[in-house]
């Protein structure tokens, strides 16, 4: 169900948003931390074969796939903070009708209402095929 939202819901959302971009950050700090203390070289071995030299990537790619989502959540997080204080959050990018509630709840920083994002999934799959 799509409903408005009122200031209590504003400020808890917001709260949610802000809260979320700080775990974030303590994450990738952590991430960047782990790689400092083990480098390349001390995950692979001192001379390393191919097996080694193949783990220390996977497990360097794993770090920075991590960095990477984690910014790109922040990012989409910092929009939605945009939108807050705009006046615009809570409302579809694509029609402008109000998101649903439980949407925002599992993610607060929804862009599109669900008919709009499965239109918008959809136009990215077709994308993707051409």
């Amino acid at each position: 169900m799509s409903v408005r939202l009122d200031r209590a819901d504003l400020a808890a959302f917001e709260y949610r948003l802000v809260k979320r971009m700080e775990e974030l950050s303590q994450q990738i700090g952590a991430v960047r931390e782990r790689e400092r203390e083990e480098s390349f070289s001390s995950t692979a071995g001192e001379v390393p074969d191919a097996l080694d030299a193949s783990v220390a990537i996977v497990v360097f790619e794993t770090a920075n796939a991590e960095i990477r989502c984690a910014h790109d959540e922040r990012r989409e997080l910092d929009e939605a903070l945009g939108r807050l204080s705009v006046g615009s959050y809570g409302v579809c990018l694509r029609c402008g009708q109000p998101l649903e509630r439980a949407r925002l709840e599992a993610y607060p920083a929804a862009k599109r209402h669900l008919p709009c994002q499965d239109a918008h999934e959809r136009d990215l799959k077709l994308r993707r095929l051409a």
